[in-house]
């Protein structure tokens, strides 16, 4: 990112402090452009730096934590290191089952994050089970006719493609 990026964050962190949730967030906002970016190596690590301030502000099992561990999932997707994906999906998953249930839509995500890693790797049956508990996560959460059902919709035509979604005939 840009120098005024990093002349903003010094301003916050002057302010608040470098453990303020808002130096947090900003370190996960920034995350999130560079992953769409695909700048993988800054990403992730504006996402720890994130991540590390949430942990020692919420601590571990706290929804935000587990929103960060996501997208740390989604660089290490990128990168192809899929075991430090599943990883922090896993933990993801972990902490928003117990603190916002199945029918969450961020649950759903991870879920659906897990279920595109899975068709990476060739894990087919399992992938088509993650992606089918992400679409009633997200129905559920969110009704018919959420922004998500293309994303969905994507997973199961990559189903489809190698012979494992749904009505694919």
């Amino acid at each position: 990112m840009g120098e005024d990026t990093r002349w903003l964050r010094a301003v916050v962190v002057r302010g608040l402090g470098p453990n303020h949730p808002d130096v947090g967030r900003s370190h996960a906002n920034t995350g999130r452009v560079l992953l769409a970016r695909r700048e993988l190596d800054p990403a992730l690590e504006h996402f720890e730096q994130g991540l590390a301030i949430f942990e020692a502000t919420f601590g571990r099992r706290h929804r935000v934590s587990a929103r960060v561990l996501d997208s740390i999932g989604r660089v290490h997707r990128e990168r192809g290191e899929h075991q430090l994906a599943l990883d922090h999906f896993a933990q993801a998953l972990d902490i928003q089952r117990e603190l916002l249930g199945d029918n969450h839509p961020e649950t759903a995500q991870t879920l659906l994050d897990i279920g595109l890693l899975q068709i990476a790797t060739g894990e087919l049956d399992a992938a088509r089970a993650s992606v089918e508990s992400a679409a009633a996560g997200f129905t559920a959460g969110l009704g018919v006719g959420h922004a998500y059902e293309s994303a969905i919709a994507d997973a199961f035509a990559q189903l489809c493609a190698s012979g494992h979604g749904p009505a694919c005939r």
